[in-house]
């Protein structure tokens, strides 16, 4: 299986926008299905997404039915039941309208912004690509100050960067805003100025919660005990507790 939800409407437009990719998808013999969100790069409304196969075959287990139900007959084509069409149409509405020729266009600005993005932050004393940014994700990190101390500053500076762990770092996921006249230029100015902050002053910690969390879960070698403590935070999100009497 291919996940290729975030990068799905960006990916297969690359070799046409000028930026060859290896090939991912069923092009070769050992991919059985893709995953592929429109809500992402497909700018279509959230909560739309499909599932492709490479076979008719392996299709028929996606499908749930049950001939004993007493209402009748109940067929559907996943495990979700029913759902609106509203969100199929709109889907439908923002392919059309951008096209293949939209899409590829859109691939064309995002990844070359991804790319200056990319060597900007390269060259910032003190931060550190992660990996090899191919698509549209530049992650990067530090090894001389706390990454997440960074990422509460430059939120402070109107970013926002996704948290990340093993290894500790932050990403920025690049979208047609930041290809925008100046963005990338700014972003860019912006890193340097916060990686110079820090740079004077290595020891500093975070100082919210979030910082805080993603600094010490990943020190507790029990993944379980973690996953059982995300677990509670969503017990109290969904616990409704009895209001009390009203004092006359």
């Amino acid at each position: 299986h291919v996940d290729c939800c975030l990068g799905g409407f960006l990916a297969p437009f690359m070799d046409e926008a000028g930026f060859p990719l290896a090939p991912f998808d069923f092009r070769l013999p050992g991919v059985t299905s893709i995953s592929c969100d429109h809500h992402k790069y497909g700018f279509a409304p959230k909560g739309s997404s499909c599932v492709m196969y490479s076979s008719f075959e392996l299709r028929r287990y996606q499908f749930f039915s049950t001939s004993q139900w007493p209402g009748g007959l109940y067929g559907s084509p996943t495990i979700t039941g029913s759902r609106p069409g509203a969100i199929s149409a709109e889907t439908w509405a923002a392919m059309v309208y951008h096209g293949r020729s939209g899409y590829v266009e859109s691939t064309r600005k995002i990844i070359t912004v991804t790319e200056l993005i990319t060597e900007g932050i390269r060259r910032i004393p003190g931060l550190r690509i992660v990996g090899c940014p191919q698509v549209s994700i530049v992650a990067f990190t530090s090894d001389d100050f706390n990454i997440f101390l960074f990422n509460e500053r430059i939120e402070h500076r109107g970013w926002v960067l996704n948290a990340l762990q093993f290894p500790s770092a932050v990403h920025l996921c690049c979208t047609l805003m930041h290809a925008k006249p100046g963005v990338a230029e700014k972003f860019i100015e912006d890193c340097r100025a916060v990686a110079e902050e820090l740079l004077r002053d290595p020891a500093a910690a975070p100082t919210t919660s979030m910082g805080a969390l993603y600094g010490t879960s990943q020190t507790v070698p029990d993944r379980a005990l973690v996953g059982e403590a995300v677990h509670y935070v969503w017990e109290g999100y969904y616990t409704v507790t009895e209001p009390q009497a009203s004092r006359a």
